[in-house]
């Protein structure tokens, strides 16, 4: 198998491992979450006789916010950036649309899984997944013909849920093309932004309103945390 960057470059080592090394297939944003289109382009072999192959992505979206959401409609030639696409070779040295919805990693590093039973039988496992979101991948790889495994389901009754004020937890650096994270044993107490306004839930024991799905929720503020015991 290997990997291809929109600029044709070797990208396989990117992607092999998920090591926090983001693959960036653009070099120009427009606005935050739209960026010229890109691709990652995977060859997965010759797949004449799979039956069944599940492709693994790991990675991360950085999405457009309201403003730049509204922003669009004054913009007619501007579009939001749709989700990925999944394109195959169509033939001709070109490449074509398949109709299978594959989703996105939403918010911060998350794993997806996409089913590529459409594209089977074929012996050209090239596929690209085309975007203009502002998509990077830290990892791809793909099984074939994996059983299914075995799922138990255990339910925990909950103890206990205590809503209370914590705080921010200190922002770690940001590396070369990698969502924010944040260190949860670092935690300032200070206020960061202005008090949110609006009804929210008081602190202290809210177990009964998360005991079921209810419509009766916890309503919490900048800061809050929710301790959970099962």
């Amino acid at each position: 198998s290997a990997a291809r960057g929109t600029d044709g470059s070797d990208v396989s080592a990117l992607v092999a491992t998920a090591d926090g090394d983001f693959y960036r297939g653009f070099d120009r944003t427009i606005v935050q979450g739209l960026t010229d289109e890109h691709f990652l382009e995977l060859d997965l072999g010759d797949l004449s006789d799979a039956k069944q192959v599940t492709l693994f992505l790991t990675g991360w979206l950085h999405p457009t916010d309201s403003s730049l959401n509204v922003s669009f409609t004054d913009h007619p030639t501007r579009d939001a950036p749709p989700a990925p696409e999944l394109q195959v070779p169509d033939g001709n040295g070109g490449w074509r649309a398949i109709e299978t919805p594959m989703g996105f990693p939403g918010g911060k590093t998350k794993t997806i899984a996409v089913d590529l039973a459409p594209l089977l039988p074929t012996a050209d496992g090239r596929l690209r997944i085309v975007t203009t979101a502002e998509l990077y991948w830290d990892e791809a790889f793909f099984t074939v013909d994996e059983p299914p495994a075995e799922v138990v389901s255990t339910d925990l009754v909950m103890l206990a849920a205590d809503l209370r004020y914590r705080g921010f937890s200190e922002r770690e650096p940001i590396a070369p093309n990698s969502p924010e994270r944040f260190r949860y044993d670092r935690v300032s107490t200070e206020p960061a932004w202005p008090p949110m306004r609006g009804r929210m839930t008081g602190y202290g024991d809210v177990l009964k309103l998360l005991a079921k799905a209810d419509d009766r929720m916890v309503v919490m503020a900048a800061g809050d945390e929710i301790d959970l015991v099962f």
